[in-house]
């Protein structure tokens, strides 16, 4: 709510599965989303269908070193009360969201890892790869 009002030339929407159905865009983004999806596969064949057909995804994933990886204090809230919870229902790397968005009637047209530390932005994932951003083309 508090995005609408501050961005007014913005359209937001809720979706539904009426929404898929009513809607086209020229950018889509999903930013720290799909790890958190049960189905990724089904949300990225239903974002096919709003997209125009020069239309644009684009994805930012966390780049998990160990599973569950989290931000430090994360990390110490968690041994402090000696227990783990994983929000991720899936670890995505490039491989694997590469084969999602082929077999979803996407390419890839530009990536890059964006690192915790210098060089912030590279093409090659390292241990400090803090997380991997996209540019989706329908194909």
């Amino acid at each position: 709510m508090r995005a609408k009002k501050k961005y007014s030339d913005i359209s937001f929407h809720y979706i539904s599965k009426d929404f898929y159905k009513k809607h086209k865009f020229d950018y889509v983004v999903l930013s720290h989303v799909l790890e958190h999806v049960k189905n990724p596969e089904e949300l990225l064949k239903n974002i096919r269908n709003i997209m125009n057909r020069e239309g644009k995804l684009v994805l930012i994933i966390p780049q998990e070193r160990i599973r569950g990886d989290t931000t430090l204090l994360h990390i110490v809230y968690n041994l402090i009360r000696l227990r783990f919870e994983n929000p991720h229902i899936t670890k995505i790397d490039y491989n694997l969201c590469e084969n999602m968005l082929s077999k979803n009637g996407f390419k890839i047209s530009y990536f890059r890892y964006i690192n915790l530390f210098f060089p912030f932005f590279t093409k090659k994932k390292t241990l400090y790869s803090w997380s991997l951003i996209l540019l989706g083309e329908l194909k």
